[in-house]
């Protein structure tokens, strides 16, 4: 989530994934009612299995991601008691309250991004993950870890943390923000000194966002596709990406130990 200086926040997911096949099975989708208006717009190959999706967007609302958080395995009886009692799949949980949001409109009755961030920090989970949602408006945006029934921790776009308090964003991988970034993956690290580098001005521009979703090893072997949205604009784009490694990744920002190795910085993933 980056936000320039007259508050404009945008949104860039990438998503790392395998089988390298799952770009073939990935889909632009559009939802709409019954009339044909537009309910929201994201992209996912979990659509399939769900019709769900994990990155979306609705205009005027929220812009969303889910990311997979670390946790001891769970019995799989825990896991479908919990199902059976209410706990919803995290690919449903972004499309049942912009589903739900969309209705309230028709109604008359606008929900806010306040009501987004309430309900899917204390909706019933299944299995932890990281919510990183952004608004249509300044200071909206959020980073939720959640564990089952809440929050264990939220840090807010408009309330950087004690130690970068000059940043003008939030970037969120697959590791606690509390904790540091594991060696062996190093990508928050890599976007947050890719978006310092470019600063507030380009580094807040599609293009400066783009770009730093596209340098190794924020872009890796793993990426499938990627999502660029504002929910302030409505905007949503995705890009399907080549599995492929840097000629030289000893240039990258950070140290890489988990996808471009020496002697493997010519191999291409197909």
């Amino acid at each position: 989530l980056t936000q320039s200086l007259d508050g404009s926040v945008l949104h860039g997911s990438n998503m790392d994934q395998e089988p390298m096949a799952a770009r073939n099975l990935t889909l632009h989708v559009r939802a709409v009612d019954g009339h044909g208006e537009l309910m929201f717009e994201g992209v996912d190959w979990y659509t399939l299995l769900s019709t769900g999706v994990s990155r979306a967007v609705r205009k005027g609302l929220a812009s969303v991601q889910e990311n997979w958080r670390h946790s001891q395995p769970r019995p799989l009886a825990d896991v479908l008691a919990d199902i059976e009692g209410g706990a919803i799949s995290q690919m449903l949980l972004f499309r049942r309250f912009f589903t739900a949001a969309h209705a309230a409109t028709l109604a008359g009755n606008l929900l806010t991004f306040d009501d987004f961030v309430q309900n899917v920090t204390y909706s019933r989970l299944a299995a932890p993950f990281y919510i990183v949602a952004g608004g249509a408006r300044q200071g909206q945006g959020v980073v939720i870890a959640r564990n089952l029934t809440g929050a264990v921790g939220i840090t807010r776009l408009d309330r950087p943390m004690e130690n970068s308090s000059s940043d003008f964003f939030l970037c969120q991988c697959n590791t606690d923000r509390w904790l540091p970034d594991d060696p062996a993956d190093p990508r928050r690290t890599a976007a947050e000194t890719l978006l310092r580098r470019l600063g507030s001005q380009e580094g807040t521009t599609q293009l400066g966002l783009f770009a730093v979703m596209s340098s190794y090893p924020v872009h890796n072997p793993h990426t499938a596709y990627t999502a660029m949205m504002s929910a302030g604009t409505g905007e949503f784009h995705a890009y399907i990406r080549e599995a492929v490694c840097p000629v030289d990744p000893d240039a990258s920002v950070v140290s890489d130990k988990r996808y471009c190795t020496k002697g493997k910085s010519q191999v291409l993933y197909t």
